[in-house]
């Protein structure tokens, strides 16, 4: 009950607030009526989607599979970097991302190389 009456107390937050919301409406509303050609485009690119995956509901199974991958290469990553950074020169901060030196390095290396192996094996196996 004390936010509720903060907000009756501070009226100026209310109308900053309201006109934030009504300046969001008109930017939506806007984007609306000049994509407006791009968004049937999309909404038929989405029909030939759905026609696809009835027809080869074996696609479906990839999904789970490839969130499996992209979690195990996320995890595999953060637990590179916390040896790394644990063993770093400096400190064992966790958050310096400065701190393993080069194997912190060639981790983001690894990181950005396992996405990219990810992204095109899920593209060429949709395909």
């Amino acid at each position: 009950m004390a936010q509720l009456s903060y907000f009756n107390n501070h009226g100026t937050w209310k109308i900053i607030i309201a006109v934030v919301c009504f300046l969001l409406a008109i930017i939506i509303f806007s984007m609306f009526w000049f994509y407006s050609n791009e968004l049937r485009l999309q909404g038929i690119f989405l029909d030939y989607a759905c026609r696809f995956l009835h027809d080869a509901s074996g696609t479906f199974a990839y999904i789970p599979l490839f969130l499996l991958l992209t979690a195990g290469l996320i995890a595999l990553f953060v637990f590179q970097h916390l040896a790394f950074s644990s063993k770093g020169t400096k400190n064992s901060n966790y958050w310096d991302f400065s701190n393993p030196g080069f194997l912190g390095i060639l981790n983001i290396i690894e990181f950005i190389w396992g996405f990219q192996f990810l992204r095109d094996a899920c593209t060429s196996s949709l395909t």
